[in-house]
Order: structure tokens, then sequence, then C-alpha cells
């Protein structure tokens, strides 16, 4: 199990690597947890929520997913667009760096992070449908569902641990960031 969770960890690649595409329920519902880059990045959005206001808490969530649906439609149109890819890569080093600011969290920053989510959301969408969709909507559901279960386990974890133990946002944005621009510099090679 710890090489498993290791291997998962260390492999940006592990999102795309179709393993499970047999089952179309279960892959999609799967996809999203295969890879850091999509997993860290749902956590990411959810622990953010954790830390607005309880009447604002649901928007940043709920439009990741609006927009993650919007990107997967648009995939269905338009299979061939580039640089998605760049999108959800630097939406893990953004987020990370939102997490270890904690920037976002006021004002007309709040404005510019939703605008910014959106276009994060649109490219998860867009990449989840390109990379595992073969013509089964039971996958399209899963991956939904599937995003919609992370923001709510980052959300918990950003309730449970940002009050009793504050250092651990910051810990967790450094490591997503650094992850992040790991990736970005990896496809800039």
């Amino acid at each position: 199990m710890q090489a498993y969770l290791t291997l998962l960890l260390f492999s940006p690649l592990a999102a795309q690597a179709g393993a499970l595409s047999g089952a179309a329920f279960t892959a999609g519902l799967a996809h999203p947890f295969l890879g850091p880059d999509h997993w860290l990045a749902m956590l990411a959005i959810g622990w953010l929520a954790a830390r607005l206001p309880r009447r604002l808490a649901w928007l940043p969530p709920t439009g990741f997913v609006a927009t993650s649906l919007l990107g997967g439609l648009l995939a269905f149109r338009w299979p061939g667009l580039a640089g998605m890819e760049w999108g959800i890569e630097l939406s893990v080093f953004t987020l990370g760096l939102a997490l270890l600011s904690g920037a976002w969290l006021s004002g007309r920053r709040l404005v510019w992070a939703a605008c910014g989510l959106a276009l994060f959301g649109l490219a998860h969408g867009y990449a989840h449908v390109i990379e595992g969709y073969h013509g089964e909507g039971d996958f399209f559901a899963g991956f939904m569902l599937a995003t919609a279960l992370l923001h709510l386990g980052g959300y918990g974890l950003g309730l449970a641990l940002a009050q009793r133990l504050a250092w651990t946002q910051g810990v967790l944005g450094a490591g997503m960031a650094l992850y992040g621009l790991n990736l970005l510099l990896g496809m800039a090679a």
C-alpha cells in the first residue's frame, strides 16, 4: 500500500494511464484520484472554501464543478483544443500559492480568484473528458462526483486543521506550489 501511495504521489502521469477505462462510472470516479495534479487542486479549492465566511463557502467548489462540467461539454464539441494540460498544472501552482499566502480571502481578490477558478475548472473538465471518456456518459458522471467529493474532503480538512494547526495551510501551499512549478517546468522542457 505504501509503495502504491508513493507511486501515486510522485507520478503526474498516473491520471493519464487509463488503467481503469473498462467500467465507465468507476473509471470516471477514480480518475481524479489517480493523478496528484487533479486531487491536489480539488482538495485546495475545498480547503480555501473552508477559510471563507460560511455564506460564501459553497461558491468556489460549486463554481469549479459547474465550469468543469462546461469544460467537459466543450471537449465533446472541440476535442483538439491545445493548452488545457497547462491550465491544470498552472492551477496546482496557483492554488498552492493561494494556500501559502491566504491572499485570496478578501475583497476584490476573491473576484479574481473566482475568475481563475472558472478557467481552471474549464481546463480540468476538458482534460478529464479527453483523457478518459470513451462514449460513456457514466464516466462523465463519475468524475464530476469525484470532483465534488474531493472538494468536500478539502473543506473538511480546512475546517479541521486550519484552526488547530494554522501552519498546515502554509506547508500544504508551499508543497503544492513547488509541485506545480515542477509540473510546469517539466511541460516546458
